[in-house]
């Protein structure tokens, strides 16, 4: 099989060779980002009076109607997600394969398996979000224990295996998105295909994972540099154009990890045929 550093050079490759198509993907998934934030239900709360438990219990009606439709503008985001994500797989597979494959098709080709893709990742979204439940609560606990002798260290070794549990199912499932699209599974069978696939190859993909997120903190800290410091956004003229650059560095980056995780995936699927 093809190393996790050997993936981030075709993925990298693929990029360079499919630059503008790659930087439109982004800027898509970027502009879901920015207009998801700013149109999000949560940030009504700034505009409430009172968030004081009486306020809250005085209107139940008022915050329940803001948290559903907080998840429903959530889950429509993820949605949106996917999709890109999901087109982003297609041309990846097709012009691997020197298949005809153009931005349209490939959108379209996600676009009929939206609901299969949107529903298998909200299973994997509950199960790994029921993992990092249980980490929280033992952070928690092991903060109201650090003073506990005994206690805290047994707390702290529980959290522990808990958050590489948390870990290890994200890299169980991490190939949940191009076993949807690519083979037309759904639900809990793209979660049993993703958990077969990736029996022995978690380590793979943790470093193949570690390699884009250094991009990703390569990008950070040459964003680090460039700030300088904190600044206000409300006042500092300086921070448009960091909020620009940004933006930008979001734009190139978010085609990364759809590109990488659909050849990890090729690379996976074409070992197992040999066998």
């Amino acid at each position: 099989m093809t190393g996790p550093f050997q993936i981030v050079r075709k993925t990298v490759f693929f990029y360079r060779e499919n630059f503008l198509d790659c930087l439109l993907f982004g800027f898509l998934s970027q502009m879901v980002s920015i207009v998801g934030m700013m149109l999000s239900p949560l940030s009504r709360l700034s505009a409430l009076p009172n968030l004081s438990s009486e306020w809250l219990s005085e209107n139940v009606g008022q915050v329940v109607t803001l948290g559903m439709t907080w998840i429903f503008w959530a889950v429509l985001n993820l949605w949106l997600y996917l999709l890109i994500a999901a087109a982003i797989a297609k041309l990846v597979w097709k012009r691997t394969k020197n298949e005809e494959a153009q931005v349209v098709s490939a959108s379209l080709s996600a676009f009929e398996q939206g609901g299969p893709l949107l529903w298998a990742n909200m299973l994997t979204a509950f199960i790994i979000g029921s993992a990092a439940f249980c980490a929280s609560i033992l952070f928690l606990l092991q903060r109201a224990a650090a003073n506990t002798p005994g206690g805290g260290l047994i707390l702290s070794l529980l959290l522990l295996a808990c958050m590489s549990g948390v870990v290890f199912l994200c890299l169980k499932f991490s190939l949940v998105t191009p076993i949807v699209l690519l083979e037309g599974k759904k639900g809990r069978d793209a979660l049993n295909r993703s958990w077969f696939l990736m029996t022995g190859r978690e380590s793979d993909a943790f470093f193949l994972f570690a390699f884009l997120f250094a991009i990703l903190l390569l990008f950070g800290v040459l964003m680090g540099f460039l700030r300088g410091g904190e600044l206000n956004t409300t006042v500092n003229p300086d921070a448009a154009t960091f909020s620009m650059i940004e933006n930008i560095i979001g734009i190139v980056i978010a085609p990364l990890f759809p590109i990488g995780i659909t050849y990890f995936y090729q690379d996976i699927v074409a070992h197992e045929k040999k066998f």
